[in-house]
């Protein structure tokens, strides 16, 4: 790989994750502070993600693999979406906000999966040139969580430009997370990628040894060789409880009164980076089973320390636990699918494991997330049930703000989440088993 597309797949994660992370870490408290949405309503919102991991990645990486060049379908999403998310920052109700964010999510979550692609593609040793493109990334997201995790710095409480009543930067020394500048900001960050994407190197489909194209299915049948099943069901679990994390991490550290909290999470990023550097020679020493091991056990250690509510503790090892907890199991599950797959099925591959995780795994969690949350609840929310949570009430029926004031029980949020990291530890322990054998 040379340096000039180094250079352009790097600058290309750098703005795939600073789309994310300009809203991901703080939508559920600029829409619990701002709206006062529930729990479970927050849960779907997020969901909306979930449903386009679901519904889209599969086919738009089979699109990807057979019609049309890479580069060309990563354009038309991120622009489109760049439309979509400055509608949603004028959204103001559970269901338009939800709708608009669905949109969105049929757009963005197939892109995550196509900058593997795309990288992967382009790149003589995956395993060892990917981390160095993949940090920058984390770096974007980094970027995108100082600025939001800020407040204003001049005299008359704004920072940036007016356009109308929007105004990039904050008010008053809010916090830019208690605004809708977070998807203003998301906006523009996705039309400056989808016209940067009409420059990144020409891939275009790729043809089966065979001279036919795969078939839309065609990754599934990856699940008969059993450790890549394995793989597969133990990514879903812990997926159910990184969406507790995701949604909940930031009104969880806003609750102990933990000043600039998305900044202080930025510190989860600084750790992915360190760890993703060194993620070729870890791979290399420990192996793919110990390496994503370690990740789990990373998960159920900082769920430990979250259930502690010790802001030392969670500031100095839970969060900084990100980078092992991330890299060592998501990227390196990201790294084994495109040793695993043959060459003319990696996109589809790579979009099966962003349905399993990003997808169902994060469906799942992110309405047991917010039902946990809303279950915590003193006074407690009525009607509160799990089987409705499951469901979009808000769609059809009239949606009330709450206006009373009220508290989270914490440790019984994080106990769970903890609990499922363990029992999925155990399983992968048992029944996974690493192959070295790349296919071609």
């Amino acid at each position: 790989m040379s340096g000039f597309v180094r250079l352009q797949l790097s600058i290309m994660m750098f703005l795939q994750y600073a789309i994310w992370g300009s809203w991901g870490v703080t939508m559920a408290t600029y829409l619990g502070a701002a709206h006062k949405f529930q729990g479970v309503e927050i849960g779907w919102v997020y969901n909306t993600m979930q449903i386009g991991a679901i519904l889209s990645p599969l086919f738009i990486g089979i699109i990807a693999d057979r019609l049309f060049a890479t580069q060309t379908v990563l354009s038309i999403c991120h622009l489109t979406g760049a439309g979509i998310l400055w509608a949603a920052a004028t959204a103001d109700t559970p269901r338009n906000v939800f709708l608009l964010m669905l949109a969105y999510g049929m757009l963005f979550m197939p892109t995550l999966a196509l900058t593997n692609s795309i990288s992967f593609r382009n790149m003589n040793d995956p395993d060892r040139e990917f981390p160095g493109v993949r940090v920058l990334g984390t770096i974007g997201w980094i970027v995108a969580g100082l600025v939001v995790g800020g407040t204003s710095l001049t005299a008359d409480g704004q920072i940036g430009f007016d356009l109308g009543s929007f105004h990039i930067g904050a008010k008053d020394g809010q916090p830019i997370a208690n605004t809708n500048n977070i998807l203003y900001l998301a906006s523009a960050l996705s039309a400056a990628l989808g016209i940067f994407c009409v420059t990144l190197p020409h891939t275009p489909p790729v043809k089966s040894a065979g001279g036919k194209q795969p078939g839309a299915f065609a990754a599934l049948a990856m699940l008969k060789e059993p450790s890549f099943a394995i793989l597969m069901l133990i990514s879903f679990g812990i997926s159910v409880v990184l969406a507790f994390y995701y949604q909940l991490t930031n009104p969880f550290l806003n609750d102990l009164k933990l000043e600039n909290s998305a900044q202080w999470q930025t510190l989860g990023q600084w750790s992915e980076i360190i760890f993703m550097l060194a993620l070729p020679f870890i791979v290399t020493t420990l192996g793919v089973k110990w390496t994503l091991l370690l990740g789990m056990v990373a998960w159920c250690v900082r769920y430990g320390i979250f259930y502690t509510q010790d802001l030392t503790w969670i500031k100095f090892l839970g969060l900084p636990l990100h980078g092992i907890c991330y890299d060592f199991f998501f990227v390196v599950s990201q790294l084994y699918v495109d040793q695993r797959a043959p060459r003319e099925l990696r996109a589809s591959a790579q979009g099966l494991l962003t349905l399993i995780t990003l997808g169902l795994g994060m469906f799942v969690g992110n309405i047991l997330a917010g039902y946990a949350k809303d279950l915590q609840q003193t006074p407690a929310i009525e009607g509160l049930s799990l089987a409705k949570s499951f469901l979009p009430t808000f769609l059809w029926e009239p949606s009330v703000a709450s206006t009373a004031a009220s508290t989270t029980s914490w440790p019984g949020v994080w106990l769970p989440a903890a609990i499922g990291c363990g029992v999925a530890t155990a399983l992968f322990l048992v029944g996974f088993r690493d192959s070295k054998n790349r296919a071609t």
